[in-house]
């Protein structure tokens, strides 16, 4: 699968407006600087994250975040793929603790946190299927967003000076953040979007509230409408197959994907039957191996069909389906029965090598598309 990213939002300086201590943004770069320590701990990587651990540990993979695994939209604001990613989103929320000041700590969590569940929809709308998205930046666009509707909407109250600046700071940051989008490949645009209308819309209904209890109450309404959008879209978007999330890789993927789905119906019919020992053997032979056989000659004739690169993945899934046959000839010969544990653990190995195959044929489609 590839990774893509929030690309990191780079941004420009703009002056201090009333003196206070941010506390919640402090708060938010802890919490991603643990959740990054966290992801170095289990292997993710520190330069590069890998694309598997990251969602192993909570990255916004569409046929998992669509498939009962929800929370994935709000694990992946904290995450992070490598070192740079992070630290350049960083600098840039540690650069808006000024916008908490000016907005107030509740309306700045309500905004956060809309504005980072909206883009991971966006992702989830209009992202690839095959892409784990992970990143702030969707969080940090919803804050961008809320601080042009608090210019806009409050337009009257500032002066020409103050507006100028406002105005020329956001400028700076959507075309700084535009030209390293184009420069950078596997960056993930629908969740800057998504997070930027999101926050403009949201901030401009609360910058139309007065200080004080209503306030609190607008930023309290403006976190649950980002959780309400986010939970719209989880049960109602249908979750793509596997089969979708792996067929831009080509004939290759497709067949990637058909393993999965073959696997699991194999193991279905499998735990399906009911037969005495003794008729065991003739009832795999008869409704499991079958399809186990034809699908392994159609992966061996597609060899010829993928190009050079992909063929380590043919391969590897091949390794697999061999695997899978001989533990079902052993399991059902009783004279070899205890040979099916080796069988079953050369099949998690080739497994492994189809997820590193999978990982290195998109990552170059990836790349290929950009």
């Amino acid at each position: 699968m590839a990774t893509s990213t929030s690309a990191p939002a780079i941004a420009i300086g703009f002056r201090e407006p009333e003196p206070g201590v941010p506390w919640l943004t402090y708060f938010l770069l802890a919490v991603n600087l643990v959740a990054f320590a966290v992801e170095v701990s289990v292997g993710a990587g520190v330069e590069t994250a890998d694309a598997r651990t990251l969602v192993a540990i909570g990255a916004n993979f569409p046929p998992l975040t669509l498939h009962g695994e929800p929370w994935r939209l709000a694990t992946a604001m904290f995450l992070h793929a490598g070192v740079v990613h992070l630290a350049l989103n960083m600098i840039f929320l540690f650069q808006v603790r000024t916008i908490e000041r000016m907005m107030g700590r509740s309306r700045f969590a309500a905004i956060y946190v809309a504005g980072g569940l909206c883009g991971g929809v966006a992702t989830l709308l209009f992202g690839h299927a095959a892409a784990a998205s992970v990143g702030a930046s969707g969080a940090l666009f919803g804050v961008v967003g809320a601080y042009l509707a608090w210019f806009v909407v409050r337009r009257k109250r500032m002066d020409a000076e103050t507006f100028a600046a406002g105005m020329k700071w956001v400028a700076g940051f959507v075309v700084l953040n535009a030209v390293y989008a184009v420069a950078t490949p596997r960056i993930d645009l629908s969740a800057h979007a998504g997070g930027l209308v999101a926050g403009f819309v949201l901030g401009a209904w609360l910058a139309a509230a007065s200080p004080g209890r209503g306030a609190c109450v607008r930023a309290a309404i403006a976190a649950a409408i980002g959780i309400a959008i986010a939970t719209t879209a989880v049960v109602a978007l249908p979750a793509p197959t596997l089969e979708r999330v792996y067929a831009w890789m080509g004939r290759a993927g497709e067949l990637a994907g058909e393993l999965a789905t073959l696997d699991h119906a194999t193991a279905t019919t499998f735990d399906g039957l009911h037969v005495p020992p003794g008729e065991l053997a003739a009832a795999v032979e008869r409704d499991v191996v079958p399809p186990v056989r034809a699908f392994r000659a159609e992966v061996v004739a597609a060899r010829g069909e993928v190009p050079e690169a992909h063929r380590a993945l043919l391969d590897a899934i091949v390794r697999v389906l061999d695997a899978k046959l001989a533990w079902y000839g052993d399991l059902t010969d009783p004279a070899r029965r205890y040979l099916a544990a080796g069988d079953a653990k050369a099949k998690r190995e080739a497994l492994m090598d189809v997820a590193r195959e999978l990982d290195a044929v998109a990552h170059s489609e990836a790349e290929r598309q950009q």
